[in-house]
């Protein structure tokens, strides 16, 4: 089976995941509630929960988050989660590959949007983009 990853973007209603190939393909999605209240705790593993929906063969090899806010540079913290109460400085990618044994890394959503139309060519035919 060829490589896939999983992609997260988190939001404050809804979180949605998808399975994709190398090419950016998506094989399979997801989206779910995001718990209310949004306690970390009860997100990563309500995250986890989907990933493991997503993927019961455990077929992908990494996993990318976007969240709501900013991420520290490395992309592993989430700094600050502007529409999730209480998300101050959460190791977001440390909890999320104890929990699936993914290698996993994120940023700031928009970011992550942006570097995916890029990536997938949705931005042309113009040479510049903003996102």
């Amino acid at each position: 089976m060829p490589e896939q990853a999983i992609g997260v973007d988190l939001g404050g209603t809804a979180i949605k995941l998808g399975r994709y190939t190398r090419e950016g393909d998506c094989v399979e999605s997801l989206k779910i509630a995001t718990p209310q209240p949004a306690a970390p705790d009860a997100v990563i593993e309500a995250i986890a929960t989907a990933i493991r929906q997503l993927d019961p063969d455990k077929t992908a090899i990494a996993l990318g988050v976007g969240m709501p806010g900013p991420a520290d540079v490395k992309g592993r913290i989430a700094k600050l989660a502007i529409n999730l109460p209480g998300w101050v400085n959460i190791s977001l990618a440390d909890r999320l590959e104890s929990l699936t044994g993914l290698p996993t890394g994120g940023g700031n959503d928009a970011n992550c949007a942006g570097l995916g139309e890029e990536l997938a060519g949705g931005w042309s035919p113009v040479s510049k983009l903003v996102c």
